[in-house]
């Protein structure tokens, strides 16, 4: 979707494109640089991003320099990268799940999709797993309304191979929303795709935080 048809919400009338935002608990979350077709100068200064995020945990004990600062780096490069998640070419805007090192990281991603049938409930059904070859059972799909974004299905699915081919069992929670958006003058169908992907423990117990923070997801406009 061209950066003019960044989704916005399905309740109020169509906007331009603009950068998605939430509000967030700084203490939980920690916000990652947005994907490349996203002009941004954090992107530019990933390093300075990862120290930055990273220092939350260290003490005045510990050295930036030591291990543990290192251990804590290579997961911020990994989920923070602009090049994860590969296979959501959608893929917009992300926030990292940490409160504290006990709990394992959890990349919380925004994706804006072009709507191939009007952002029908059937394609909403489609980005909540159903349908899916790898789903072990039926996926859990209920209904949801975001004060901003309006109705849409949250959906839990259970796999026995998750999207970077991993034969793990992996839990993978969606927020799906239909969007109308103003693209060079047209108004066109999307979807709001927030979502996460772990195993079933880390996301059951992160679930409680992300349907916060997804219940707070907008688009501001970009002059």
């Amino acid at each position: 979707m061209r950066r003019g048809g960044i989704p916005s919400g399905s309740a109020p009338p169509p906007q331009p494109g603009g950068l998605f935002t939430t509000t967030y608990d700084p203490a939980v979350w920690i916000p990652a640089p947005p994907c490349r077709r996203i002009p941004s100068t954090g992107a530019e200064r990933f390093e300075r991003w990862v120290t930055m995020a990273g220092s939350r945990f260290l003490t005045s004990a510990d050295d930036p320099a030591g291990p543990k600062a290192a251990a804590i780096g290579r997961i911020l490069r990994a989920l923070g990268s602009l090049d994860y998640p590969s296979w959501d070419p959608f893929w917009l805007h992300k926030w990292i799940h940490w409160p504290t090192l006990r709990v394992t990281p959890t990349a919380v991603i925004v994706s804006g999709i072009p709507a191939e049938d009007g952002g029908s409930v059937e394609e909403l059904r489609h980005f909540c797993g159903v349908g899916s070859s790898a789903a072990l059972e039926e996926p859990l799909v209920e209904e949801i309304s975001s004060p901003i974004l309006g109705p849409g299905l949250r959906g839990l699915v259970y796999s026995a191979e998750a999207a970077d081919g991993s034969k793990e069992v992996h839990a993978t929670l969606s927020y799906v929303w239909p969007a109308k958006v103003l693209d060079e003058g047209e108004v066109e169908a999307g979807i709001v795709r927030l979502w996460a992907s772990g195993t079933p423990p880390q996301i059951l117990a992160a679930q409680p935080d992300i349907e916060a923070l997804a219940m707070t997801l907008r688009m501001e406009a970009v002059d």
